[in-house]
C-alpha cells in the first residue's frame, strides 16, 4: 500500500510516465506465460502493434 501511495502522491509528469512504462512492461512479461484471457488478448494486441511474431 505504501508503494501505491508513493505513486499517487508523485507530482512529476516524467516520473509518472516512467512508472506507467514499468507497469506496461511488467504486464507484457506477465502475459507471456499467462493463461488469463485478459493478458493473452493484451499480449496479442501488443505483438500486432509492434509486428512481433511468437
Amino acid at each position: 500500500m505504501e508503494f501505491i501511495q508513493k505513486i499517487v502522491s508523485e507530482r512529476s509528469l516524467d516520473t509518472l510516465c516512467t512508472w506507467m512504462d514499468m507497469y506496461d512492461e511488467a504486464r507484457f512479461v506477465a502475459a507471456m506465460d499467462s493463461e488469463e484471457d485478459e493478458l493473452k488478448t493484451e499480449r496479442l494486441e501488443t505483438m500486432k502493434k509492434f509486428k512481433l511474431k511468437g
